[in-house]
């Protein structure tokens, strides 16, 4: 599979905007509120997002455990995992260096 880039990420993460856009979420560059449909914001809080998003616990197979179990403190979205998938592509996604676009061919 392609590795994710921007506008993936952004679809997955449409789902928590309603109610995330707008919280404080601090760095160590400060306290900032964190807006799910922008880049730069998100950019800014990759890793975070990552942890928490993936802040479940797993099977041995890689899935998250039926019923959903916590590991994080703060795991999100509250009610419960999002798609396993999902979750791994943003993980990959951060570990690549959080891109917004594919390179230019040619």
């Amino acid at each position: 599979m392609a590795d994710p880039y921007w506008p993936e990420i952004q679809t997955i993460l449409s789902v928590g905007a309603g109610c995330m856009n707008g919280m404080p979420l601090s760095n160590d560059e400060g306290v900032f509120p964190i807006q799910l449909d922008d880049y730069d914001s998100v950019v800014r809080f990759g890793a975070l997002i990552a942890t928490v998003l993936n802040g479940w616990e797993r099977d041995g197979n890689g899935d998250w455990v039926d019923p959903p179990v916590p590991t994080k403190a703060h795991a999100m979205p509250q009610g419960g995992p999002l798609p396993v998938d999902q979750v791994d592509r943003v993980v990959l996604w951060v570990e690549n260096g959080m891109p917004k676009d594919p390179p230019a061919v040619g």
